[in-house]
């Protein structure tokens, strides 16, 4: 194994490409040219789930791991869209992305997030459900910005966040922003 300081150094330089890693469902589906990326969305959902942590006194650590974590795979498989193959075979393609990147950490932090990754993919517990309601949420966010600025109308994109968010927290958000 690497010594810490280079295992911290290797995920990162392998993380900042999702600076230039963009979401291609606003690209292919809303035609917006530069979308933003899935750093910056990642960012927000990270921003969203602290907050929501804070607020509502729930598991902030694994909140805030499971956030940063839901899309650094996409370094490696890029924004995978749901018609693109299947649920499973996208979750084995990720899972073993997110493997390649976290290799040079100690087993036991690389066991701690491939586990988070696991659960938010398959949303079996408390914090992964919200994380990956707090992630449609984001988009629907970032929907509501993208019609503002581009005149859009991207309902496709709000009906979808909606089906998504089943907790009351979560879905008092999506509402608000609905209403503004």
């Amino acid at each position: 194994m690497k010594d810490k300081s280079s295992s911290i150094l290797d995920v990162l330089l392998k993380a900042e490409r999702l600076k230039k890693v963009r979401r291609k469902g606003w690209i292919t589906k809303a035609k917006i040219r530069n979308a933003e990326s899935v750093a910056e969305h990642s960012y927000c959902v990270a921003l969203a789930a602290m907050l929501v942590a804070d607020i509502y006194s729930i598991d902030f650590a694994n909140m805030l791991r499971t956030a940063i974590i839901h899309d650094l795979c996409e370094v490696m498989t890029g924004d995978i869209q749901p018609d693109e193959m299947s649920r499973k075979e996208k979750h084995l393609l990720e899972m073993e992305a997110l493997k390649k990147i976290l290799d040079a950490l100690p087993e036991d932090v690389k066991g701690l997030y491939l586990r988070l990754f696991r659960e938010f993919n398959s949303r079996s517990t408390p914090v992964a459900k919200l994380v990956s309601e707090i992630d449609k949420l984001e988009m629907a966010i970032q929907a509501s910005i993208y019609e503002k600025e581009k005149g859009l109308n991207l309902d496709e994109f709000f009906l979808t966040a909606r089906s998504m968010i089943n907790s009351h927290i979560i879905r008092d958000i999506y509402d608000n922003l609905m209403r503004k």
